[in-house]
């Protein structure tokens, strides 16, 4: 662009640019394009929140190889990192230090085709995520939310803005582990996946992430599963405000977090005090009460039963084969990638839930499906019996039962009655 550019040009220039471009414009343009384009900068919430991500991701490019090269901490590995990988060929994982800037600037999430590229991460990204070092979780966030309108999940930020706190405890500590190229990165499906209008290209990108990643995301033990269960608020572009636990897609998420997610990595946003000061006190604060686990088979049922009622609804319809067939795949991905999860350790724990008899039902029928459909080589140990209250007739019957089974088994650890 030339010296004498047109303030329409600019217009133009501005509107379809984002990151490294951005930070190039103000070179060959007049002094009064010049002035014009900053102010309209400082204005746009997007193009401040894209300049800063561009200036993020070049001086993380020119970090140091030996920096890049560092092997990953031992959280990293024995959490499940190694899986990451695989839930990102089509999946863009987005660096919160971008939904921050976005935040903080007052503006809304894009979709997928606007984030800028320096925000998506993928496999050559993942050396910022290494460094990570905290127990029983990894520096990374599902998100699982309502769309408040049917053009847009969050139309004027109000999502966005209430879970800059979290993020930034949680930046702050993925800093304090790797230092200043050190991030944290998330994935909620409008910035993460192709939105409508798509191209072919998109499109097939779109499928193949819904198809075989989405699943991962919220069924991995050690990637905390952030639900955004709070109130909306009843501004007039929020037109659809049915609250978070009576969504399909909201249910859905949550369950898929309950089949072998560790305990502490179920969050719930609307429990976050405003006056939190640590990431350990948001975590305890967060944790939610995971449900039992259920088979896609009592899912169904579950959903379709509620559906029925109208205590569950889906935008659409056609949603409702979709999600049941996300869940059946998560399920199964969740078991015959738990030991890749774990760094070879068999053990999954349902522990501390103060779970009882009632959930016995629903714990034998989830294995018994689990048991006639993963991989031939799983072979896994349930460990129950600690910070839960089951009977001795419950345990005998959890014990029967799990000795049906070829690739499960029931740990006696942590089992004790009273007179014994």
């Amino acid at each position: 662009m030339g010296a004498g550019a047109s303030a329409s040009s600019v217009d133009e220039m501005i509107k379809q640019t984002n990151g490294k471009e951005l930070l190039g414009l103000v070179d060959g343009v007049s002094a009064e394009s010049k002035e014009k384009l900053l102010a309209m900068l400082m204005k746009d919430p997007k193009l401040q929140a894209a300049a800063a991500i561009q200036t993020l991701y070049d001086a993380a490019q020119g970090a140091p190889e030996e920096t890049k090269n560092q092997p990953p901490s031992d959280s990293w590995v024995k959490y499940g990192g190694k899986v990451v990988s695989g839930m990102v060929q089509g999946t863009s994982m987005i660096d919160v230090q971008y939904l921050i800037a976005l935040g903080e600037a007052g503006g809304i999430p894009p979709r997928w085709q606007d984030v800028p590229e320096a925000a998506k991460m993928d496999d050559k990204d993942l050396w910022r995520l290494h460094s990570w070092n905290e127990q029983f979780m990894l520096p990374l966030l599902a998100f699982t939310y309502c769309w408040l309108s049917p053009e847009h999940p969050d139309p004027i930020g109000e999502q966005l803005g209430r879970v800059l706190p979290i993020l930034k405890l949680m930046l702050a500590k993925a800093k304090e582990y790797g230092g200043e190229h050190a991030t944290v990165a998330a994935m909620q499906d409008y910035v993460s996946f192709p939105q409508e209008p798509r191209s072919e290209e998109d499109l097939t990108r779109f499928r193949y992430g819904l198809k075989n990643e989405l699943n991962a995301w919220y069924s991995h033990p050690y990637v905390p599963a952030l639900m955004f269960d709070f109130e909306s608020s009843d501004a007039p572009e929020h037109t659809n405000l049915r609250p978070y636990h009576k969504r399909g897609w909201c249910s859905t998420e949550m369950q898929m977090g309950s089949i072998v997610k560790d305990g502490a990595c179920l969050w719930s946003l609307s429990q976050l005090k405003a006056d939190v000061s640590s990431f350990a006190d948001a975590v305890t604060q967060m944790t939610a009460a995971r449900r039992a686990p259920k088979s896609p088979d009592a899912y169904s049922a579950d959903l379709r039963e509620r559906i029925a009622s109208g205590d569950v609804a889906f935008t659409h319809d056609s949603d409702v084969d979709v999600v049941l067939g996300i869940y059946e795949r998560g399920f199964v991905h969740a078991f015959n990638t738990y030991l890749d999860c774990r760094d070879g350790n068999p053990t999954i724990h349902f522990t501390i839930l103060r779970w009882g008899d009632d959930k016995i039902d629903a714990i034998v029928e989830a294995f018994a499906y689990a048991d006639n459909h993963v991989d031939e080589g799983v072979s896994l140990m349930l460990i129950l019996g600690i910070g839960n209250t089951f009977s001795k007739e419950g345990y005998t019957t959890l014990k029967e039962e799990f000795e049906k089974f070829s690739r499960f088994s029931l740990s006696d650890s942590g089992f004790k009655f009273d007179n014994e």
